[in-house]
């Protein structure tokens, strides 16, 4: 069997109730807004992190990695094209000392056919 049920609550205890639950709903509206805002608040820390080091990658790859040192190169170049100009120029001397002792040989070599003639 079903009773009746009748408000026994006064006016002023209904608003109160009202309040009570608004109170906690508020309260728990909060709650979840702290949470998102923390949740936000890491997601900001590390997206700011994974900024820094990105934008670090290239300084950190020009001093790591090797990259040709193009003064040194030349340097080395013109080395050994010095190098090089030397061994022609040794060449062009014992070329010419060679051809003067050809000349020299012919020269002889003249003298020995009239000498024998």
């Amino acid at each position: 069997m079903n009773y009746p049920i009748f408000n026994t609550l006064s006016g002023s205890e209904k608003t109160q109730l009202e309040i009570r639950d608004l109170i906690d709903s508020q309260l728990k509206t909060a709650e979840i807004q702290s949470k998102t805002s923390d949740k936000q608040y890491k997601v900001s820390i590390f997206l700011t992190v994974a900024a820094i080091l990105i934008s670090l990658i290239p300084i950190a790859t020009e001093l790591l990695v090797d990259k040709p040192n193009y003064n040194e190169s030349i340097i080395r170049l013109t080395e050994s094209q010095s190098k090089l100009t030397e061994k022609v120029s040794e060449m062009s001397i014992y070329l010419l000392d060679l051809q003067n002792q050809v000349q020299t040989l012919e020269k002889e070599n003249e003298q020995l056919k009239k000498n024998v003639n």
